[in-house]
């Protein structure tokens, strides 16, 4: 009865009321001011508690997962658009009771203001290896501010060739059409 009032309170009422002394996952954002054209945006969620099996990592923004890793050591973009730009790279690396990693880098070449800003954090969700209890944590939240002159024209063309080369041509067919008139 004692060890299940303790795991009672130890996954629901603690998690609910008490602010934990010690995070077991973390955000770091190489710089929080971006400019656009000039800085790469770096991303990292860090799990170092060596007493977890990690299950997942979330990579969050605007309250929506936005990159995730699993167990098994597969990475999905649940934001199809990011996933889809050339110059979005990630790097990650799940370990039972050894240090877990998600980091997405994103290229200042292809850096979207309006889709890149906002709040960002970690989300974990694993177990402990001493007890077997189910753990989920959120990082605190890191706010990424991008300014720059943006060109809208570039994020509709970002990460996607057959819209460049569709648009190349109706300009070149437009340009043609007006030369020889």
């Amino acid at each position: 009865m004692a060890s299940s009032l303790k795991r009672l309170y130890d996954n629901i009422i603690k998690p609910f009321f008490f602010v934990s002394a010690t995070t077991r996952i973390s955000i770091d954002v190489t710089d929080l001011h971006i400019q656009v054209g000039v800085t790469d945006i770096a991303i990292t969620c860090l799990v170092t508690d060596r007493e977890i099996c990690v299950h997942t990592i979330q990579l969050m923004r605007s309250n929506e997962s936005i990159l995730s890793l699993t167990e098994d050591q597969n990475t999905t973009f649940q934001d199809l658009e990011l996933g889809n730009r050339s110059g979005v790279t990630v790097n990650s690396s799940i370990i039972c009771n050894r240090p877990s990693y998600l980091i997405l880098k994103i290229s200042r070449s292809v850096v979207i203001p309006t889709e890149d800003s906002g709040p960002y954090w970690c989300r974990l969700s694993g177990h402990s290896s001493s007890d077997g209890s189910i753990l989920t944590e959120e990082s605190t939240i890191q706010t990424l501010n991008i300014t720059g002159i943006f060109n809208i024209l570039d994020s509709f063309l970002i990460g996607n060739k057959n819209k460049q080369h569709n648009i190349l041509n109706t300009i070149i067919q437009a340009v043609g059409a007006y030369v020889f008139i």
